[in-house]
């Protein structure tokens, strides 16, 4: 069975995605290694303190 592919395949592939087989699609999972990309959403992307903290405070 041939696999689908997103919108945004060919893009994933310039930019050398690894792409994998899920759910009969073609999906990117990683595109410069797992501890670059880890490192890169911590410092660019995402305030990890700020969302646990959130989560914590709406419990209360």
């Amino acid at each position: 069975m041939k696999l689908l592919k997103t919108p945004l395949y060919e893009e994933c592939q310039k930019l050398g995605a690894k792409m994998v087989p899920f759910a009969n699609w073609e999906m990117p999972v990683s595109f410069s290694g797992l501890i670059e990309e880890h490192n890169a959403v911590r410092k660019k992307c995402w305030n990890v303190r700020h969302i646990s903290y959130g989560c914590c405070a709406s419990k209360r």
